[in-house]
């Protein structure tokens, strides 16, 4: 009788797995849960063993190609029940829990961090389950949690297959955007994105112009809130040397930058970016951009001045552009 069972289970896992190679996962599908039935029933021999798992492997893979998520972690937890636990198995897993996550993000992102955290529980070494993880936890508001996914990552050695170079750029936008929103230190993070940028091609680079203008502006910000425009031009020049027009996105995404940050409470911060920034020796920072520095320094401080009956005051935030008296500026809001 067992044999009968173990002859019907190998036809039905033949043509399942040709069912399966051919993408015609519906009649794989069924083949397979023939195949998984009879093996079940035919003994325990090493070969009916070794073709369970393979029809379990085959059936659950057949399952997440149709998205079919649920039913094919039902599959695996039935075989991990069972003792089967192989690398295909963990990939498995891993990659039905993936696509579970993918699907939950959109509406209930606690669903899809456990997803995602359980598909990282059978491949800590997959570069996009941890981008992804990483990800939904930033969008939660757990800045911490996923800090920690994001240097984890980025801390991994992976071939440029496993960790394109798209998901590289995106991942230290990400980290960075995690530290500031924890008004944490990002100098360091930056450095590293910086010198990995420097490197690319300016193709490459052009490519990801947005990422750039990210990375350098926050990187340059630094600098401008330190008052060390000789770093910020030098950081400028260098940008306009290799890539045609980015360093003027960057100076306009800085000014917008710091109006951001006077608007959310970090007055000054932005002004003395602002200041700093007209400090900066490099052609793009010219008599028109000057211009719009002092009217954002003057509507500032016109702002700063409401209710306080003091002109002085304005002028020492304004002062002279060309001269100004940072230490001055710093006791304003000491």
């Amino acid at each position: 009788m067992s044999k009968t069972h173990e002859n019907a289970g190998r036809l039905a896992l033949m043509q399942g797995n040709q069912a399966y190679a051919e993408r015609n996962f519906p009649v794989a599908e069924e083949l397979l849960k023939n195949a998984v039935r009879e093996y079940s029933q035919a003994g325990n021999s090493d070969v009916v063993t070794e073709n369970l798992e393979k029809a379990y492997i085959n059936l659950s893979a057949s399952l997440v190609a149709q998205s079919k998520l649920d039913e094919a972690i039902g599959v695996l937890t039935e075989a991990d029940d069972r003792g089967f636990r192989s690398t295909e198995f963990n990939k498995n897993f891993a990659v039905a829990y993936y696509n579970l996550g993918l699907q939950q993000k959109a509406g209930d992102l606690d669903a899809a961090i456990l997803s995602f955290t359980r598909a990282k529980s059978y491949e800590s070494e997959d570069a996009i389950i941890l981008y992804n993880l990483g990800l939904a936890l930033l969008r939660k508001g757990e800045y911490d949690r996923a800090k920690i996914e994001f240097t984890e990552l980025l801390g991994k050695e992976f071939s440029p297959d496993e960790f394109p170079l798209e998901l590289q750029i995106n991942s230290y936008c990400k980290l960075i955007e995690c530290q500031l929103l924890l008004d944490e230190d990002v100098n360091d993070v930056l450095e590293l994105a910086s010198k990995m940028f420097s490197k690319l091609d300016t193709e490459v680079q052009v490519r990801h112009q947005e990422e750039a203008v990210f990375i350098y502006n926050r990187l340059i910000a630094g600098y401008l809130a330190k008052n060390n425009d000789g770093s910020a031009t030098e950081i400028l020049t260098l940008i306009e040397d290799k890539i045609n027009g980015i360093a003027k996105k960057i100076v306009l995404d800085l000014e917008q930058y710091a109006l951001h940050l006077y608007n959310t409470g970090n007055q000054k911060v932005a002004i003395t970016m602002l200041l700093t920034l007209a400090h900066v020796q490099n052609e793009i920072i010219d008599a028109t951009f000057l211009e719009t520095i002092k009217e954002d320094l003057a509507s500032m401080s016109d702002k700063l001045a409401r209710g306080v009956q003091s002109d002085e005051f304005t002028l020492k935030v304004l002062g002279d552009i060309e001269h100004c008296d940072y230490d001055a500026i710093n006791d304003l809001f000491a």
